[in-house]
């Protein structure tokens, strides 16, 4: 029998460059993961911190192309 476990992956590798501040945007790039946790990484969200409740909340989302 064959078993196989997959586990969420690594953080993003640094460092994370802002490219691109724009008043209503901003461009962003990091390295990928060290660890992918045994499966491909097809996306990642992107979480910015609300300053008036101090909670995380999504601010966009990155698709990545899997060939």
């Amino acid at each position: 029998m064959l078993l196989s476990f997959s586990d969420k992956p690594s953080t993003p590798g640094g460092p994370l460059v802002a490219e691109e501040v724009r008043a209503n945007h901003v461009k962003v790039k990091w390295n990928k993961p060290e660890d992918s946790g045994g499966t491909a990484v097809t996306g990642y969200v992107l979480e910015k911190m609300d300053l008036d409740t101090g909670r995380w909340v999504p601010a966009g989302e990155v698709n990545l192309c899997v060939y």
